[in-house]
């Protein structure tokens, strides 16, 4: 009888120690887990913020380049012996547009430039 106990006993410490271990691994699955998500989503974010960044770079740059070919187009005009600026006072005497928008003027001023030439 002595030994059985004794091997019941080692059974059921043995058990123990699976079920204890089992555990640790299961809280180590879900630990893992929670990092793996919280690290999609960082990295999610991450994108989007870098998506953003570019649209605006993007924009930035956009408005940039219109800036410049208008400055462009204004010294071109003026070596040309244009000013601009009086084929703009030009327009609103002739009452062609009162409101104006920016691209809108750009496309009369290349259109009154070309006429010119």
């Amino acid at each position: 009888m002595k030994l059985t106990q004794t091997t019941g006993r080692m059974n059921q410490e043995h058990r123990g120690k699976l079920f204890a271990n089992k555990n640790k691994l299961q809280e180590k699955v879900v630990m893992v887990k929670s990092l793996e998500e919280e690290k999609a989503l960082r990295m999610e974010r991450e994108k989007e913020q870098a998506e953003e960044r570019l649209r605006r770079s993007e924009s930035r740059t956009q408005s940039e380049n219109l800036g410049s070919t208008f400055q462009g187009q204004k010294e071109q005009g003026m070596s040309k012996g244009i000013v601009l600026d009086q084929v703009d006072k030009v327009e609103v005497e002739d009452g062609d547009e009162d409101s104006r928008s920016g691209s809108d003027t750009q496309d009369v001023i290349l259109l009154e430039l070309k006429k010119k030439e």
